[in-house]
């Protein structure tokens, strides 16, 4: 076999040392072999850098998410939305982690001959490792330890998870822990804070233990958080104290300019008055002009009908025949109508005179005489049957005088003028008439209420004091509509001139404080210009002695309680998990980096290898035992030395012994993990060894790298997605079919 074959044999991972075949296929085989096991050698060589990068990228992503982890959990102050942001990366880069090492593990040989074959078969392990990982974490603790947790075993946990907030926050000492104030945010302080709940969860008689310190201890946990958070809560109320005087300088500003506005109510109805006399004195200058004009046109008129009216009347008086009078009245009334004023009776015109009683009684013997007696009997016949006798008491004849013609017009054309000057009748004498007419008040009253001047109906034009009290009540009606709007665009619903006193303590106001300063630290009532002793007396003190005694009740219900369904449930689960999750996490954590640390150098170790397997063919065997025995050596050595290095070289606080009194904190900090030995497992003690000697190394590096990087801050919007599908997951999991 030539050495070209033997190398091609290599890389294909065939045996170097058969048997050859026939010459012909050996020469055609040849060429075929070297091309695919050149390509063979180079689809490996790519897809290991590749995974090289990627497993760098998750470490480093890894160590962000440890450091954050610690810091979160051993900070004490932790609020539930950090612990879901934080819990949600870590499972996402778990189940990163797990699939890259997955990949790492099956995709060999064929699979990696193809780009299509790489990249399908890594997104399938991704696709089926990365979900069971991400929802399998949370279905595991929620599954097989917080929900079957008994009563007694939430109720420690909630003590524990008192006890280790209040060694955060340095309101508690425990004699035999190096836990100081000065050392409260550094690395081995807050590992053993992140893992101090575990430690005291362990102790199944921690109860009895603590609970006649429970109220001192309690009482002094909420003192010192409340005197540390004391600054922050005083400035947010310093703030909004400044911010309730400046709206209180706007408040008493629009207060003032309502007063202003409202004190010109006199002034305004002084104004309105004088317009209203102008309007009545433009009312009889228009009736005055009006009068003229109807003058005018009624003269016009009857010097034009007064000859129509005498040439009808000499013409009808001539008429034996009615189809004569009938010709003469339709002319008359066709010219009657054109006046205006519909039609009028012909006599209207006629000028009526009385006769005497000599007169008729002359004319009555004269027209005896003339008809030899006859009409004298007539005129005695017609008397006794209820007549007049022929002898007339009135005779009519048409005066012919223009004067007198516009005199009876006028008469008739009047209505026509009332309509139009607003219904004021024709004639009156003067202003005084004009202005006392009941039409003239009306004329106020409709004129008066397009200014917004609402006069009742029966408003007379001498009442002065009732429009000067309707134009009050506009004035304060506009007043307080500016009053209204002003205050709805500044925030408050509030009556006007309110002093400081009373505006601050009106109950709108104490409902804003209420809303800015938190129910915890309201107090009723709550003033906007306490000192901060003040401050401290009538809020935070109280505060104090409130929140102390809702932890004791809380703390001593009654075991029951913490039942599945009891009071204290959810928040007892809630402690349990703030108890557990944290190691879990951070030793999971732990346990891929470390994973991860032990496959570098193999897979640096393959790269740089590869080629110095097939240098030689006549050195085969020999390089590819020594490649074995180098492999072998890793794989071994590395994770011995990144277990046991930690265990035998990384010193820890809380674990060294140094003299008696340090002998003394060991057995302290050994007594927990004692009962974490009986309690679970050695195995479990010697883990949270390991991780507290561990994990102060790695957090600084991965601070420093989320300083750089900033992964959380761009985790934010994809922690709330994966959040939702996160509860969506486990809310139908267990939906009946």
């Amino acid at each position: 076999m030539s050495r070209d074959d033997n190398l091609i044999d290599i890389a294909l991972g065939k045996d170097a040392l058969r048997k050859p075949a026939t010459d012909t296929k050996r020469t055609a085989a040849t060429t075929e072999s070297a091309i695919h096991g050149l390509a063979k050698i180079s689809a490996r060589k790519r897809w290991g850098i590749g995974l090289l990068i990627m497993s760098i990228v998750y470490l480093l992503f890894e160590m962000i998410f440890n450091a954050s982890l610690v810091q979160v959990a051993g900070s004490g102050i932790a609020t539930e939305d950090e612990l879901t942001r934080v819990e949600l990366l870590g499972r996402s880069l778990s189940g990163i982690g797990v699939s890259l090492l997955i990949a790492d593990w099956i995709l060999r040989g064929p699979l990696l001959l193809t780009r299509g074959r790489r990249w399908g078969s890594v997104c399938l392990v991704f696709i089926f490792t990365w979900p069971i990982v991400f929802f399998g974490q949370r279905s595991l603790v929620d599954n097989y330890l917080i929900e079957p947790s008994s009563a007694e075993q939430r109720q420690r946990a909630y003590y524990a998870q008192v006890i280790r907030q209040g060694l955060a926050n340095n309101s508690i000492e425990i004699d035999g822990i190096p836990h100081t104030a000065g050392e409260v945010y550094s690395e081995e302080s807050l590992t053993f804070i992140a893992l101090f709940g575990s430690l005291l969860y362990a102790d199944p008689h921690l109860i009895d233990k603590v609970e006649t310190h429970t109220q001192a201890i309690i009482k002094k946990m909420v003192t010192d958080t409340a005197y540390k958070e004391f600054p922050g809560h005083y400035a947010r109320y310093q703030k909004f104290r400044a911010d309730l005087q400046n709206e209180y300088r706007r408040y008493a500003e629009v207060s003032n300019k309502l007063n202003k506005q409202k004190s010109t109510s006199s002034q305004e109805a002084e104004k309105a008055w004088r317009q209203v006399e102008q309007e009545l004195s433009n009312g009889w200058r228009e009736y005055e002009q009006g009068i003229t004009q109807f003058n005018r046109d009624v003269n016009s008129k009857a010097e034009k009908l007064t000859p129509k009216l005498q040439d009808y009347f000499n013409r009808i008086a001539k008429c034996s025949k009615d189809s004569c009078r009938k010709s003469y009245n339709d002319r008359y009334h066709k010219e009657i109508m054109t006046l205006g004023a519909g039609y009028i009776e012909p006599h209207y015109w006629l000028v009526e005179e009385k006769i005497s009683g000599r007169e008729k009684l002359t004319s009555s013997l004269l027209t005896g005489v003339l008809t030899g007696g006859v009409s004298v009997a007539l005129q005695g016949l017609s008397l006794a049957t209820g007549g007049d006798g022929g002898l007339k008491d009135k005779r009519y004849y048409f005066y012919n005088d223009v004067q007198d013609i516009a005199k009876r017009l006028s008469l008739k054309l009047q209505p026509q003028f009332s309509a139009k000057a607003k219904g004021y009748p024709f004639g009156l004498s003067g202003y005084e008439q004009f202005r006392a007419n009941p039409i003239t008040a009306q004329q106020i009253i409709v004129s008066s209420k397009k200014k917004g001047i609402n006069l009742p109906d029966t408003w007379d034009i001498d009442d002065r004091t009732t429009f000067d009290r309707v134009v009050d009540r506009k004035v304060s009606a506009a007043a307080d509509s500016a009053w209204n709007n002003e205050s709805r665009n500044s925030g408050f619903n509030l009556p006007p001139n309110l002093s400081w006193d009373k505006f601050q303590l009106h109950a709108e106001m104490q409902k804003r404080i209420r809303h800015e300063m938190g129910a915890q630290f309201y107090v009723n009532p709550m003033r906007a210009d306490w000192n901060n002793k003040q401050f401290l007396d009538k809020v935070i003190e109280p505060n104090i002695n409130k929140k102390t005694q809702e932890l004791m009740a809380q703390l001593k219900r009654e075991q029951t309680e913490y039942n599945n369904g009891g009071s204290m449930a959810e928040k007892s689960k809630a402690a349990l998990r703030a108890i557990l999750v944290p190691p879990i996490s951070m030793g999971l954590s732990l346990l891929l980096i470390v994973l991860t640390l032990c496959n570098l150098p193999m897979k640096i170790w393959k790269l740089w290898a590869k080629p110095a397997l097939t240098s030689t063919p006549s050195a085969g065997t020999h390089k590819k035992s020594r490649a074995i025995l180098t492999r072998t050596g890793i794989a071994t050595i590395t994770p011995l030395v990144v277990v046991m290095v930690p265990l035998l070289f990384f010193s820890s606080t809380y674990l060294s012994v140094h003299h008696d009194k340090q002998q003394t904190q060991q057995n302290v900090v050994h007594y927990f993990m004692d009962q974490v030995s009986r309690q679970a497992t050695p195995a479990s003690s010697l883990a949270l060894r390991w991780v507290m000697a561990a994990q102060p190394r790695f957090q600084p590096l991965g601070h420093a790298l989320n300083e750089s990087i900033q992964l959380l801050r761009y985790f934010d919007p994809l922690s709330k997605k994966l959040h939702q599908l996160d509860e969506h997951f486990f809310s139908i999991q267990y939906q009946p079919l």
